[in-house]
């Protein structure tokens, strides 16, 4: 099945669609409309006080380096 997707501003409620040379001639083709609406994402608000404490691991920071180092070098390279 061959897909074609054509984005157009409707001119005095009407649009024209031009197939391409490719496409089949003698098949029936299905249309669908949709408006399209553009969803925007909203940006969240990053604030870090709701994750203070979240990394309370009684550790300094050498000792958490040694365990990053240590966990770094357990993954296995092939190179």
């Amino acid at each position: 099945m061959e897909a074609l997707r054509i984005l157009q501003r409707p001119q005095n409620g009407r649009i024209t669609i031009d197939l391409p040379a490719e496409f089949p001639k003698q098949e029936v083709v299905e249309i669908i409309i949709l408006s399209l609406v553009e969803a925007k994402e909203e940006k969240k608000h990053f604030d870090p006080r709701k994750f203070f404490g979240a990394a309370n691991l009684n550790m300094t920071e050498e000792e958490i380096d040694q365990q990053c180092r240590k966990l770094r070098d357990e993954w296995e390279r092939t190179f």
